[in-house]
């Protein structure tokens, strides 16, 4: 199976699993013996000078061809990674180790989103926040309408202030109204 970039999440981890496989292909060829020298036996059955270990041919030595040892350095995996999406049951998993740093990067982030939940409790309850700025809004819309009430109360005083001064039947209606006069011509009645 052919190597497959986006079935490996980073360049690092491609390039160390190909650091490792060169690694493994040298240690193969070190440890491997080097080739004998093949030995084969005359029809008297003597053995050669090369080496001790007498070996039967299986063909005989005039059809025998050897070619040249191809041995090139590879870049490429012998074979193919494949990762398991969920473990079997016999495979467990083994347990995570967090180094230091992990731990201090987990801490300083659930210090940091402590911190963000005292601002947004902050934010919203406290004076000046958003609770605050929405009674505050209220009220101003509560006084806003009394004063719109108290600019149209104080237009019609003014209307009737003048219209006191302008209007003669207006100011005997208002003497007779308010402080009780009586014409020349009228009589007061008064009921027990």
């Amino acid at each position: 199976m052919e190597y497959q970039p986006h079935s490996i999440g980073s360049d690092r981890l491609r390039k160390a699993i190909e650091r490792n496989r060169a690694k493994q292909v040298k240690r193969s060829q070190r440890t491997s013996p080097p080739p004998r020298p093949t030995i084969t036996r005359n029809t008297r059955s003597t053995r050669t000078a090369t080496s001790a270990v007498s070996r039967r041919t299986v063909a005989k030595p005039e059809t025998v061809e050897f070619g040249p040892i191809n041995r090139s350095k590879t870049s490429k995996a012998l074979t193919s990674v494949t990762y398991r999406k969920t473990p079997t049951k016999r495979a467990r998993k083994a347990p995570v180790k967090i180094t230091v740093s992990e731990k201090w990067q987990s801490i300083f982030t659930k210090v940091m989103w402590a911190i963000c939940g005292v601002l947004l409790v902050r934010l919203i309850f406290s004076n000046g926040g958003v609770m605050d700025y929405y009674s505050r809004v209220s009220s101003f819309e509560q006084k806003q309408s009394e004063y719109n009430k108290i600019i149209s109360q104080n237009k019609a005083i003014i209307a009737e202030i003048k219209k006191i001064k302008t209007n003669k039947s207006y100011q005997k209606k208002l003497v007779r109204d308010n402080l009780g006069l009586i014409a020349t011509d009228e009589y007061l009645v008064v009921f027990p």
